[in-house]
């Protein structure tokens, strides 16, 4: 596993048992900006998740162990705020994803562009940073002149 580096960009794990396809999306993850921790198995992924905070979860359906279905309802009962992307080669597993949640699935193979648009469209919202960026910085002002 590779420890996530802080970024701008969201803070995102990628859970993958083919070396490749993890080294592949972990290079996408970084190419577009964003913080990156990486496993190979959905229970080692399950120990982060119990102790870090992140925005996306990027996971096969098909993972030894626990299956990637299984696995994001588990992450989503400890992280209910997370927008899960579920990366397979598998076509079938369409109906995962129909639960009205933040979860999109994305057939291999894709580019970056695709992916990314994948990453946004469950990336975490900032309604409650827009409510701060609405305040005056330079603090209250006294309308009686």
């Amino acid at each position: 596993m590779k420890s996530m580096n802080s970024a701008d960009g969201w803070k995102i794990v990628v859970v993958e048992d083919n070396p490749d396809t993890r080294a592949i999306l972990v290079s996408m993850v970084q190419e577009l900006g964003h913080a990156v921790a990486d496993f190979e198995d959905a229970e080692s992924a399950l120990e982060y998740l119990a102790a870090e905070k992140i925005d996306i979860l990027v996971a096969d359906v098909r993972l030894p162990g626990m299956s990637g279905e299984m696995f994001a309802v588990e992450a989503r009962v400890m992280q209910p705020t997370l927008g899960i992307v579920f990366a397979t080669g598998v076509a079938a597993f369409a109906s995962v994803v129909d639960d009205g949640t933040t979860t999109v699935l994305l057939c291999k193979p894709f580019g970056v562009e695709e992916f990314g648009r994948a990453l946004a469209s469950v990336a975490p919202t900032v309604d409650s940073v827009d409510s701060v960026d609405s305040v005056d910085p330079s603090g209250p002002t006294d309308s009686a002149g």
